[in-house]
């Protein structure tokens, strides 16, 4: 016996079917003594003890269909799922008589009264007929990860996608989402996401219960399922919900979500004590906050660069390093709910300050932690996380920021180690021999004051071929590094051997003039 066609789904000897479809075909197939029917054979079929119908295999055939009859498809109310079993309760054939007792036996037995008692069971097919009844509801949005430009969503899984059970005719979760809580939303669906579909009478993307840490199938190591959302727009609210819908194409909202924010496209940072410099693979997501001790600073005005690619669209309106030397202080929880300054609530050991970063150029902030702070002193272990903000919207964001909804786990760290002993540099250039051992030139100075710094470097015709700074704020009173220049020209293309200067200009921050302009040799060697 099979059912067939009125859509839904068929996966024998189970069926999902609607009540509101014309055209179900139940089949029987039968031999008889190996062969085809001896006359006209009619197979009675009855559901739970409800209307039978009959099935007539011709003479000379082995299969007969027939379209379940109106009487016996269940007046099912609408939003529920009622279940039925078809069976073979009675054999009538000219050759051999009348099997069966016509009413609907426990056991759904035929008695074979040619060969005694022995009886014969028939297996019997199992009918959901549904009437716009939507597959069972999962819990709430349970997690969402935002990068840049996406965001992974986690949820539930349905609490059952037995391919035996009433809601076996699952087909896919759609996740909507919309830059407003009112829409338009756009669908991400089993055809974006394979995972998310269900299109075959077998639960392979969605069993019960759910696998745990399966990413092939998209379950995380919780059994939480996920997908995640391309192509979104930079530093931008999200409203999400989770739906789920059945073959019928009846979809139940499951979980919602927002505003999730997606961060800038990608940060990184870099930290000097105008001598020794760390940059942001120095700093290990993977590793543990307490780990600064890898990272020793003398006790100076470290300066922070923070580099945020971004469109030009959503560049920061402004950028602040949050810094605290109390490791165990959860910046951004800190944050939320801000304590009165000057109340006690920023002594020890919970010192927490902020640093507003200046423009430096394209996509580059620099921002000062002074040693007038009580943070930046001889012994401390300093933590430090960054604040972008577009108008009201901040986002904060540490090592993994663009991997780790968490803002707070994996801040970048150091120690105020060493006592500075201060001899200001004369104006210079750190290895101005440039060479495939020694392939980068450091400009080395020292500021009086405050001032904005511009490095370009001249061919020996005095022509500009590349610009190392353009108006960068730098803290006076400190020796200065700056990033290298690597023998390239502005297009990033390697130039050629010869003679070539350095020119390191830095006007007064308060107005006043020029305090530094030199010009400094470099060779580009072989």
């Amino acid at each position: 016996m099979t059912i067939t066609l009125g859509g839904g789904r068929d996966n024998a000897p189970y069926h999902w079917k609607s009540v509101n479809a014309a055209a179900v075909l139940f089949t029987v197939t039968a031999t008889m003594n190996g062969g085809t029917m001896q006359g006209n054979t009619t197979i009675t079929i009855n559901y739970n003890g409800g209307t039978s119908f009959p099935i007539v295999i011709p003479n000379g055939q082995n299969t007969a269909s027939v379209i379940i009859p109106a009487g016996s498809v269940p007046a099912q109310g609408a939003g529920s799922t009622g279940t039925y079993q078809y069976y073979v309760t009675q054999i009538s054939n000219p050759s051999y008589g009348l099997q069966g007792t016509g009413a609907f036996p426990v056991s759904a037995q035929i008695i074979d009264t040619n060969y005694g008692a022995a009886a014969t069971y028939y297996t019997a097919q199992t009918v959901y007929w549904e009437n716009t009844h939507a597959p069972n509801v999962a819990a709430a949005i349970s997690g969402t990860t935002p990068s840049a430009t996406s965001i992974t969503v986690y949820w539930d899984h349905l609490t059952d996608t037995n391919t035996s059970s009433i809601h076996g005719d699952f087909y896919e979760y759609r996740v909507y989402y919309s830059e407003n809580v009112g829409g338009p939303f756009s669908q991400w669906n089993g055809a974006n996401d394979a995972t998310l579909r269900d299109a075959g009478a077998a639960v392979t993307n969605n069993p019960f219960p759910a696998p745990l840490s399966d990413p092939v199938r998209h379950f995380d190591a919780t059994g939480r399922k996920y997908t995640v959302l391309p192509n979104l727009k930079l530093f931008t609210d999200y409203f999400i919900y989770v739906a789920v819908v059945d073959v019928f194409g009846n979809e139940r909202v499951t979980a919602t979500a927002g505003p999730i924010k997606t961060l800038p496209f990608s940060i990184e940072v870099t930290i000097t004590d105008g001598i020794v410099t760390y940059r942001n693979e120095d700093f290990p997501a993977a590793s543990a906050p307490g780990d600064y001790a890898k990272r020793p600073l003398r006790e100076s005005n470290a300066r922070v660069d923070v580099s945020i690619v971004a469109t030009s669209d959503k560049q920061p309106d402004s950028v602040k390093v949050w810094f605290t030397n109390n490791m165990a202080l959860n910046i951004v929880d800190y944050l939320a709910v801000p304590p009165v300054i000057n109340s006690g609530a920023y002594a020890p050991p919970n010192y927490l300050e902020s640093a507003t970063a200046q423009k430096a150029g394209p996509n580059k902030w620099t921002a000062y932690l002074p040693t007038t702070s009580p943070i930046i002193k001889l012994g401390n272990s300093v933590r430090f996380i960054v604040e972008s903000s577009i108008g009201s919207a901040s986002t904060f964001s540490d090592i993994d920021a663009v991997t780790d909804q968490d803002a707070n786990n994996h801040p970048w760290a150091f120690i105020v180690e060493t006592r500075t002993t201060f001899t200001p540099w004369p104006t210079r250039i750190l290895n101005n021999v440039i060479t495939n051992e020694n392939p980068v030139a450091y400009p080395a100075y020292y500021l009086t004051e405050d001032a904005y710094v511009t490095i370009k470097v001249y061919d020996i015709k005095g022509r500009p071929v590349a610009t190392i700074l353009d108006g960068a704020f730098r803290k006076g009173g400190q020796n200065i590094k700056e990033g290298g220049w690597r023998g390239t020209n502005k297009s990033n293309k390697k130039l050629g051997i010869g003679l070539y200067y350095i020119h390191i200009r830095a006007v007064r921050s308060g107005g006043g003039g020029v305090i530094l302009n030199k010009f400094m040799k470099v060779v580009m060697a072989k």
